[in-house]
């Protein structure tokens, strides 16, 4: 299985950013800022086309992936900030491995983040 990396502003706008590694949130910032300066590595110009109203970005240079899925929640002064979800594909990518990724993002998004990704979202996540 492969790490799923999550990166969420706070919606108060004073607290630190959420940052989880899988399930368990990353609080040393030399952690943080490693993940963060991967996640600028991947180079703009691999973007999947979705369509425009698709609250969904993926950005990718095999075999890593950066996500950004927009949250219904909105921040305090009514921004919607995207959730950046980063990490790598798998040698045996199967439809299995598909599920088990969507599934995972559904389940941090809602249980560690607090926010709520619609329907379109996750299914441009899997």
């Amino acid at each position: 299985m492969t790490d799923l990396y999550f990166w969420a502003q706070s919606l108060d706008n004073q607290a630190p950013d959420l940052i989880f590694k899988n399930e368990e949130e990353l609080s040393d910032d030399e952690s943080r800022q490693k993940l963060v300066s991967e996640i600028y590595e991947i180079p703009k110009s691999n973007i999947e086309v979705l369509p425009a109203d698709a609250p969904v970005t993926i950005r990718y240079s095999y075999p890593k992936f950066v996500i950004e899925a927009i949250p219904t929640e909105k921040d305090t002064i009514k921004r919607r900030a995207p959730i950046v979800i980063y990490g790598e594909l798998p040698d045996d990518f199967s439809e299995d491995g598909v599920k088990d990724v969507y599934n995972r993002i559904a389940s941090v998004v809602s249980d560690k983040l607090n926010r709520t990704l619609d329907d379109s979202a996750l299914e441009a996540t899997g």
